[in-house]
């Protein structure tokens, strides 16, 4: 069963803000989290020189107690708290948990900045940039959780990755708004030739994030399974990002797209029973290398028809 986490709520003593979670919940971080205020909870010795002796009110119904009101340096600290429970979570990772996380924050970056910069090109306000940044980010991901089963999807449970994925569309749209000329025709070439780096990067890292999430959900032994999942959890967050935008998705059209994704699912199985969790890197490079080879030498799968109809035989 999912371990939840604890509500906090903060007390204050002599002025310095203190905070508690419920121990039948989370006894082990909840008396540590005490243990923490002592230090973390410094900052509010000065604020509460005005007001020794303040109370906090416990939250109820879900609703936070007075703490920021009557204590200044509280709410700051319980900030403060659950960033160190964040670092001290991520710390207690095995080395596979770590290598996993850090693919997914790799790749999470790089397609909302896909994500974002089709959304700019397609003249959407700072609100569609946003959208399609994190349906780019989160999207693969999400139909990947729903086909396994793994309800609610990992987006909802770690809003990490939407809270990177929506920094990274902000700080595009920023970046962009103050350098028009990186999106006119003298400036873009580099930039274009950049987001289809980036695009590679977050392809090939989620990729192997598909494989391995759907091993670690119990179906190792079903190749096919592995080998589906890992394509629409790289490729999928591109087709909602093309829809949104109007445009035929790229992985139906050009610069071999999905069989790069296959290809790199197929190299991390055969891999893994060597390497371990170390068989991502290779997997991943594999996709990165022939989007790069794809891209440099124009390599696109036939088509019925040619795309410059003049071209025809006859």
């Amino acid at each position: 069963m999912r371990r939840k986490e604890p509500k906090l709520f903060c007390s204050a003593k002599n002025g310095v803000p203190r905070a508690f979670g419920s121990d039948s919940v989370w006894p082990d971080q909840a008396k540590e989290l005490r243990f923490s205020s002592l230090i973390l909870g410094l900052h509010g010795r000065r604020a509460g020189k005005k007001r020794k002796g303040a109370a906090c009110a416990p939250e109820t119904d879900g609703q936070p107690g007075d703490c920021a009101k009557k204590t200044p340096g509280c709410k700051k600290f319980l900030t403060a708290a659950v960033f160190y429970f964040r670092v001290k979570e991520l710390w207690a990772m095995n080395v596979s948990q770590q290598i996993i996380f850090f693919t997914e924050i790799i790749g999470t970056i790089a397609f909302a900045f896909s994500g974002a910069t089709v959304a700019i090109r397609r003249r959407m306000d700072i609100f569609g940039v946003l959208v399609l940044g994190g349906c780019t980010a989160v999207g693969g991901g999400l139909i990947r959780d729903l086909i396994l089963g793994n309800i609610p999807p990992s987006m909802f449970r770690k809003p990490v990755y939407v809270t990177v994925a929506a920094i990274t569309s902000l700080a595009v749209f920023l970046l962009i708004r103050r350098n028009n000329h990186l999106l006119e025709e003298e400036g873009s070439q580099q930039f274009l030739r950049f987001i289809e780096l980036m695009d590679a990067i977050g392809l090939g890292a989620f990729t192997v994030v598909g494989v391995n999430t759907a091993a670690e959900l119990g179906y190792g032994e079903n190749s096919f399974l592995l080998v589906f999942v890992a394509v629409l959890t790289g490729a999928g967050g591109g087709i909602l990002r093309d829809v949104l935008a109007g445009t035929t998705p790229v992985v139906l059209r050009k610069r071999v797209y999905a069989l790069a994704s296959i290809a790199g699912a197929l190299v991390h199985l055969m891999l893994t029973g060597v390497l371990g969790s170390l068989a991502m890197f290779p997997g991943a490079g594999v996709v990165v290398l022939i989007r790069f080879l794809a891209a440099r030498y124009r390599w696109d799968l036939p088509v019925a028809i040619p795309r410059h109809p003049g071209t025809m035989a006859g």
